[in-house]
């Protein structure tokens, strides 16, 4: 759940490859506060109609890093982590040298890794 955003069922999150986002128009007629996460290659052009932005009183915005603001959130993720109240240790699943890349794709591409670590230091 999203900060901020209510809990009583007028909330709705959709994801998506971000390829056409002209049905987020359908979309927001399920509930009063929509979200729609999309992810997409590089390069992917996407349909949006702008009137039903502006009629709607819909926004679109984009994110990154989260839509947290790095300069106070990472040294409050990392002041986190260091006090054992973040764990991402248990988040890993498994560290790569760099000259294993290759294989931490191949082991995401086989559903073998969910999440993990190219440790420049090994």
């Amino acid at each position: 759940m999203l900060p901020g955003m209510p809990t009583d069922g007028t909330f709705r999150h959709h994801g998506c490859d971000g390829r056409d986002l002209a049905h987020v128009s359908k979309i927001g007629a399920f509930a009063e506060h929509t979200v729609v996460s999309a992810a997409s290659v590089r390069g992917t052009r996407t349909r949006v109609d702008p009137q039903d932005l502006m009629l709607m009183n819909k926004t679109l915005c984009g994110t990154v890093f989260g839509s947290c603001n790095p300069r106070t959130d990472i040294p409050l993720l990392a002041t986190l982590y260091e006090a054992g109240r973040l764990h991402l240790d248990e988040m890993v699943t498994k560290c790569y040298q760099l000259d294993d890349i290759n294989q931490a794709y191949e082991d995401l591409a086989g559903g073998e890794l969910i999440r993990g670590i190219i440790d420049f230091g090994l």
